[in-house]
C-alpha cells in the first residue's frame, strides 16, 4: 500500500505523488515525473531522464546498464 500526502486548497483537494513506498524513496521533477528512486534497504538507485514532452529518454541504475530510449516520429495519414 502506498502512502500519499494530501493538502487542502481553497478550491479543491489535491493528491501529491508518494515520496516513499516501503524502502523506496521517490524524487520528482517539476512536471511530476519521477527522477530518482532510492532504496534504503538494498542501497540501490534508479535515475530517470525525461524530454520536454515528458517522455522517458534514459533509465539508469547502479545495478544494471544504462538504457537509452529513442522515440521515432509517427506519420499520421
Amino acid at each position: 500500500m502506498s502512502e500519499c500526502t494530501y493538502f487542502i486548497s481553497t478550491s479543491y483537494l489535491q493528491k501529491t505523488a508518494p515520496t516513499q513506498i516501503g524502502h523506496d524513496h521517490y524524487t520528482y521533477d517539476s512536471n511530476g515525473n519521477p527522477m530518482l528512486v532510492t532504496n534504503d534497504s538494498t542501497n540501490t538507485t534508479r535515475e530517470m531522464y525525461w524530454d520536454e514532452d515528458n517522455r522517458l529518454m534514459v533509465l539508469s541504475d547502479n545495478v544494471r546498464q544504462v538504457v537509452t530510449l529513442t522515440m521515432l516520429p509517427v506519420s499520421v495519414s
